[in-house]
């Protein structure tokens, strides 16, 4: 705990000796401060590189949720691996090869850095390097009583792919540096540069997810992310390109409350407003679902059975982040009926009043005026209060 002076200045001697005792507990279970490490990196003389590069690692993904073992490919052909799936099948179909440092001339890297927050902490950290590597990792693991590190045996949160990355991010950067280029010259100030959106559903995806794993501002995503959500919203579930939402951002989200991403939200808040002949028909037109008990279903837990007794085992679905989140927030019945749905997002996206009425005659709706003097009307719910006659 952190002691204070009457005048809010912070005790400088209790503040030392926190800082010692830390630094004693890291040693003696062999744990690298990480201030000491920026320090040390901080003392060191910047690097002279004003451009630096992006690179896309080999990509290599397994099951969620599951342990290390398995082969994606002989579980989807062959029915003699029932559990294969549940202990890490290797899914080879989002494998990636990886890709050479790029763009070619380089990132501007101050604003890069201004950009991606992403951006921002690595080069802080480190000033020396020269190269942004993706996709993004999850934190690695301490190995007590030593000062080394090991990743978890899949560490990639999410797939990415380099060609949002070269079309759109990039040349954005670009327009932002000359942008600031031109307000240092003329102290001048322009109307903030938009990123270009990508004509495909499939593209808008990867581009999101992109600047997601980067962690641009908002303001640059706000476009893309009502682009996406609409169109996501007028189109069929087979057209939605789940598999691509699933692998990127829902992935990338595996570890958390995966609603909270806004095109989660929104995609899960309408869910129960499609009709029941899209949700029962919502595969892509090249897969195939199988109805095997022991085989995973798209977007829908299944049971079957784990001995010749009445135990049963609960099968995840193959998208189990997206089926997961339909499934506890999207207010359908456990046969699919939507009439207790609710009929706004998961969370509550926005604001909303709930007024009890006290009386048969008290008023269900007020008047406000807004910025131009004109009357509002904010209409109130009619349920009856606790207790009233």
């Amino acid at each position: 705990m952190v002691l204070y002076h009457d005048d809010g200045q912070v005790v400088a001697e209790h503040e030392l000796r926190l800082e010692k005792q830390a630094k004693k507990h890291a040693e003696t279970y062999g744990y690298t401060d990480q201030k000491e490490i920026a320090e040390q990196l901080s003392s060191q003389p910047s690097a002279n590189e004003e451009y630096v590069y992006f690179i896309v690692d080999e990509q290599k993904f397994r099951t969620l949720y599951s342990k290390e073992g398995g082969d994606q490919t002989r579980y989807e052909t062959d029915h003699k691996f029932p559990d294969l799936d549940l202990h890490g099948g290797r899914i080879a179909r989002f494998e990636r090869q990886g890709t050479q440092p790029f763009p070619t001339d380089g990132v501007h890297k101050k604003t890069l850095m201004k950009c991606s927050s992403l951006a921002h902490e690595f080069f802080s950290f480190d000033p020396l390097a020269k190269e942004l590597h993706l996709p993004v990792k999850r934190a690695r693991r301490h190995v007590a009583n030593t000062k080394t590190y090991y990743d978890h045996h899949h560490p990639q949160m999410a797939l990415i792919r380099s060609k949002p990355i070269e079309r759109y991010i990039i040349p954005w950067i670009d327009r932002m540096r000359r942008r600031e280029e031109a307000y240092e010259k003329d102290k001048q100030k322009t109307k903030l540069p938009e990123i270009a959106l990508p004509r495909r559903l499939f593209s808008k995806i990867h581009l999101y997810n992109a600047m997601v794993q980067l962690d641009m501002p908002k303001f640059a995503q706000k476009n893309l992310i009502s682009a996406l959500c609409t169109e996501m919203y007028e189109k069929d579930l087979s057209q939605c390109e789940l598999d691509a939402l699933e692998i990127t951002i829902g992935r990338f989200n595996s570890n958390a409350v995966g609603i909270l991403d806004p095109v989660l939200n929104f995609f899960v808040g309408t869910y129960a407003l499609r009709t029941l002949s899209d949700r029962q028909n919502h595969l892509p037109s090249n897969t195939r679902e199988h109805k095997r008990a022991y085989m995973p279903r798209f977007l829908r837990y299944t049971n079957r059975k784990a001995t010749p007794r009445d135990d049963t085992i609960i099968v995840p679905p193959k998208l189990p982040v997206l089926g997961h989140s339909i499934k506890h927030w999207s207010g359908l019945r456990g046969d699919d009926d939507a009439a207790a749905a609710r009929t706004d997002f998961p969370l509550n996206v926005g604001k909303m009043k709930k007024h009890w009425r006290r009386s048969s005659t008290e008023s269900i709706r007020d008047e406000e005026k807004d910025e131009n003097n004109v009357v509002r009307y904010t209409e109130w719910s009619t349920y009856p209060f606790h207790g009233a006659d």
